[in-house]
């Protein structure tokens, strides 16, 4: 199998990626989703039933399992979906992380070597090899940015926050990869005639 013909593999970093709020004595409504992460993870569900998407993952340092299941549960409300978004996920569990280097115990690297356990945990025919991954994450340094092709690591910058006043993340790239370049050219060109619009309207 081609490189350009293998199914997607979506692993998602929680904290300052899909979501901001964790801290000591959290509350539910201290959760705030990233809106354009949740697009993605929006538009990677619905081709996750086409099979151009295989898997998506959540891979996260954080061992607070409450706040977890709750920074989900918001997620699901945020994009408006009732079923399961990941096939699995890996917390910070220091009996099961398998990454190669750990900077700490509480903040260890992430590798291929996790994503092959997810695999494994879903039955997966194939390990990581059988798969293009992309990889989501505030970090810059993760043993995954020197295993995967520098474009399907796609650092969050900055690191989501409900104060960050802008937001250079390539999330342009991601919505290519996963949907082709013809659809982006498509939504530039929509996004263009509807800006033509607006402006004759308005003289």
């Amino acid at each position: 199998m081609s490189l350009g013909k293998k199914p997607w593999i979506l692993v998602w970093d929680l904290d300052e990626t899909l979501a901001t709020g964790w801290k000591h004595g959290w509350k539910p409504q201290d959760i705030s989703v990233n809106p354009k992460a949740a697009l993605i993870i929006s538009t990677a569900l619905k081709l996750r039933i086409t099979g151009i998407v295989r898997y998506i993952f959540l891979l996260t340092n954080n061992s607070d399992q409450p706040y977890i299941n709750a920074a989900i549960k918001k997620l699901g409300e945020f994009i408006n979906y009732q079923g399961k978004i990941f096939n699995d996920m890996l917390i910070n569990n220091p009996a099961v992380r398998t990454s190669i280097v750990s900077k700490s115990a509480y903040n260890p690297d992430k590798s291929l070597r996790d994503v092959d356990y997810l695999l494994r945990n879903v039955k997966s025919p194939n390990n990581h090899t059988g798969y293009r991954i992309l990889f989501f994450d505030d970090r810059p340094d993760h043993v995954l940015k020197r295993q995967l092709p520098l474009e399907h690591y796609i650092q969050i910058t900055p690191p989501f926050s409900t104060t960050a006043s802008f937001d250079s993340t390539p999330w342009e790239r991601v919505m290519r990869f996963l949907k082709g370049r013809n659809f982006i050219m498509k939504t530039r060109k929509r996004k263009a005639r509807s800006l033509r619009i607006t402006r004759r309207l308005t003289r």
